[in-house]
């Protein structure tokens, strides 16, 4: 059955007109006798040319009772989507009150605590609102500790803080969103006691696989493991570093961070006559398998995490000369993030500068 064509009910033998094939099983009909638009099933109806007469339903059959010939007409369109006070509002020319639609409230996961288990000491993401996370400083060890913690975005200090944490605690250290994810967050925590620091990078992938039980919260969150007990009690049996000797070492390990991108290191002169002074961003080129499959929020991780290590890789080989970047222009996003990182580059002095052409971006080492 196809637009235009008559046909009819086969239990109330009405009259109708297609007007729209949904393709689903169903159509959108004038009701000729009615002179009204409404809905039809293909099960339910039959072209003109095949109606046979009325047919007596399962529920009619079961009750014992007879079709009549023409069944009584149904509720009005209005009838279907307004209250008799609302038509009669319509009616007189008095507009409608607004509904307002409820805001959904969020509903934050309850702390409920759990017994100690000796696990270690781990970072944890709390949902307080939606894409929002408290990063809690979980220490489910038997020893206290004064700590350093250091939120990094995009490379700069956001938020750090120093402090001290009893036995078998816990408490939120700084605060994390979601849309940080795309913004190369680093967390590095820090135990001089123990003489002990660990630094990860977040990235949408990797968090994607945190959820995790976390011990005394109670709770399935995103966290991360950054010490075992095992850990800190091997480190007390070994003897101290003197304190001096141990915050200059910090800043000698600081500094190698800071700098080592910008010396030329001779055992990378086979990478460097191997660099591509060329990069195509685009996602079909970076994930060729399943990339049809991925929201726009996952192929920029995708592409952000691609530029990023192709700029590493410049850097720690020291590359000299001129790169070309193909991010394309579309809606801007990914030329916004490729432009964000190179200014946090030129700012470090780690390149002389750039220049956007089109879709293309050079950069000059």
């Amino acid at each position: 059955m196809k637009a235009g064509e008559i046909i009819r009910f086969i239990y109330s033998g009405q009259r109708a007109e297609i007007l729209e094939d949904y393709l689903d099983g169903s159509y959108r009909v004038w009701l000729l006798e009615e002179d009204e638009e409404s809905v039809a099933f293909g099960d339910d109806v039959v072209p003109e040319a095949h109606y046979t007469g009325p047919q007596i339903s399962d529920i009619q059959r079961e009750f014992g009772k007879k079709r009549p010939k023409k069944a009584p007409k149904g509720l009005s369109t209005e009838e279907l989507f307004y209250t008799k006070e609302e038509i009669d509002l319509r009616k007189s020319g008095r507009p409608l009150p607004k509904k307002e639609a409820p805001i959904p409230v969020y509903q934050a996961p309850k702390i409920e605590g759990k017994a100690a288990e000796n696990k270690g000491i781990y970072l944890a993401f709390y949902p307080y609102a939606q894409g929002q996370y408290s990063i809690y400083l979980v220490n489910d060890t038997p020893y206290g500790f004064n700590f350093e913690f250091e939120l990094r975005i995009l490379q700069e200090r956001a938020q750090a803080l120093k402090q001290h944490i009893g036995p078998h605690d816990y408490f939120p250290i700084a605060e994390f969103a979601h849309a940080n994810l795309n913004d190369s967050p680093q967390l590095i925590l820090r135990l001089p006691i123990f003489e002990l620091e660990h630094s990860f990078k977040l990235k949408y992938k990797k968090w994607i696989k945190l959820q995790q039980p976390i011990p005394l919260l109670g709770l399935e969150l995103e966290g991360y493991p950054c010490f075992s007990l095992a850990e800190l009690e091997a480190r007390r049996e070994q003897p101290k570093t003197n304190l001096k000797k141990y915050t200059l070492e910090q800043r000698k390990t600081q500094m190698h961070k800071e700098i080592h991108r910008r010396y030329y290191n001779k055992q990378d002169a086979q990478r460097l006559a191997h660099f591509d002074s060329r990069l195509d961003l685009h996602i079909e080129l970076i994930f060729p398998e399943d990339y049809k499959d991925l929201q726009p929020f996952e192929c920029l991780e995708f592409q952000v995490e691609a530029l990023e290590d192709y700029l590493n890789q410049a850097l720690e080989i020291g590359f000299s000369g001129q790169l070309e970047i193909i991010h394309g222009v579309g809606k801007g996003r990914l030329m916004k993030e490729t432009h964000r990182r190179l200014d946090l580059l030129k700012r470090k002095k780690m390149i002389r500068g750039y220049q956007c052409e089109g879709g293309n971006t050079f950069v000059k080492f």
